[in-house]
């Protein structure tokens, strides 16, 4: 009955992780598109709305999240692919409840064992640009 709790309370924590990852994603994205990019004037507009947004979730630990694609990585430009901004973020999410990952069957990353207490959650989001430099 406890692992039973147990595994409820982790799938839970991952489902609210899952969208708060979500939503410093299209935080991110929403940032660059209002001020015309993702790296403006060397300020990296993403990064820090993503960050903010992430430090605002409690139960987040977001220094187990990054941006892992920035597409365009500078201003928006008025070409085709320099008017959608693309963004990409993971998270590296740890089960309390041992084995939990790998009854479930997920995937374990790239150098880890398929049971191991972690497992990466992705997001994306795209938006065009309001701005183009």
């Amino acid at each position: 009955m406890l692992f039973l709790l147990l595994m409820i309370v982790d799938l839970g924590r991952l489902v609210y992780t899952k969208n708060a990852l979500q939503d410093a994603t299209q935080t991110a994205v929403r940032a660059a598109s209002q001020r015309g990019g993702t790296v403006i004037n060397g300020t990296k507009v993403a990064q820090i709305a993503f960050e903010q947004a992430l430090a605002a979730t409690p139960g987040v630990n977001a220094a187990n999240a990054k941006l892992t694609s920035l597409q365009p990585n500078g201003v928006c430009t008025n070409t085709s692919a320099g008017r959608t901004i693309r963004i990409r973020s993971q998270y590296t999410f740890r089960f309390n409840t041992p084995g939990l990952n790998a009854m479930l069957g997920f995937m374990a990353p790239a150098g880890q064992t398929a049971g191991s207490a972690t497992t990466t959650i992705t997001a994306g989001s795209a938006l065009r640009c309001e701005i183009i430099w």
